[in-house]
């Protein structure tokens, strides 16, 4: 499974592929999306859904995870975001690819153990797991790798949570709060 990670922004987008083969996760790429921020917003968002096409058909995902905004104070940034995540969104959905989306504290939770962590110690993590050094990349880019690993993670233990224990019958799904569906 491949699988692109998005952080989006409406000056710089990050991005982040991984491949899950077999159980090995690997990195394929991933770097950022630049539009001047000199720009009109709708030219920049213009700018970055050309860039996100142009990936999307050089490295052929079978997944979109995108992060999820983190709403504080600042309203306007909000909408911003959430309008360079709506092109992810129909980006991808253009293509008829699944999409998920992930919250800040449970993509840090995924990856770090920790919801509190900054991007940083996420970052370091996850050079760690994926066996590769992420010094000196960009921390969008070390967000968006971030995102994608936390969807192979919630992918994989979905999977291994409709199996049976030893891979035969499935089993029935789950509710927290009533038990067996």
């Amino acid at each position: 499974m491949r699988v692109l990670g998005i952080d989006p922004g409406t000056v710089v987008m990050g991005y982040g592929v991984l491949d899950l083969l077999a159980d090995e996760v690997s990195l394929v790429e991933s770097g950022v999306l630049r539009a001047s921020p000199r720009l009109p917003l709708p030219q920049r968002l213009l700018h970055l859904q050309q860039g996100l096409d142009a990936l999307l058909d050089r490295l052929v995902p079978e997944a979109v995870a995108v992060e999820r905004p983190f709403v504080a104070r600042n309203v306007r940034s909000a909408f911003a975001i959430g309008e360079a995540r709506g092109i992810a969104l129909l980006a991808a959905a253009k293509r008829g690819l699944p999409i998920a989306e992930y919250p800040p504290a449970r993509v840090r939770s995924e990856v770090s153990g920790y919801g509190g962590s900054d991007k940083a110690q996420v970052a370091r993590v996850l050079g760690l797991q994926l066996g590769v050094s992420l010094e000196g990349s960009r921390l969008d880019a070390t967000d968006a790798l971030a995102v994608a690993l936390c969807h192979i993670l919630q992918s994989r233990r979905e999977a291994q949570m409709s199996l049976g224990s030893d891979g035969g019958e499935p089993r029935p799904a789950w509710s927290p709060i009533g038990g067996a569906l």
